[in-house]
């Protein structure tokens, strides 16, 4: 698992601290969600946005699921928005067959990096509106 503070924004504007993102760099979430939990609880300075990038994760089993909701609702319960980024089918099957893309929302699904820093640039302003 890396972690890591965008320096950049999609827009080619400086990073900001209220974005996170997790590149999980192994198939298993699982074994990732506790190490994901734990970074947020450290966080000095909690992100509005966790972007989850997912690309290597191939598959997901039920702990994951648990785990992964856990961590959604835990940052949403904080004002947060999560966004998933780069996942495969089976893992997106899952997500959907066990609620959680509801509980993300269909809009913070998104399949490159890049596309996931501009909703991560709009979830910023939808969140700063509030």
């Amino acid at each position: 698992m890396i972690i890591e503070r965008p320096s950049h924004d999609a827009g080619g504007h400086r990073g900001t601290k209220e974005v996170l993102v997790i590149r999980i760099i192994n198939s298993s979430l699982s074994d990732n969600v506790v190490k994901i939990e734990d970074s947020l609880r450290g966080a000095s300075d909690y992100p509005k946005v966790l972007i989850l990038r997912l690309h290597r994760v191939t598959a997901i089993d039920e702990s994951g699921l648990m785990g992964l909701k856990r961590v959604v609702e835990g940052h949403k319960n904080r004002g947060g928005t999560v966004i998933l980024c780069a996942i495969h089918h089976q893992p997106l099957q899952m997500l959907r067959n066990f609620g959680i893309i509801d509980l993300i929302g269909v809009k913070n699904i998104c399949s490159t990096f890049y596309d996931s820093m501009i909703r991560a640039n709009e979830s910023l302003k939808e969140l700063n509106l509030r």
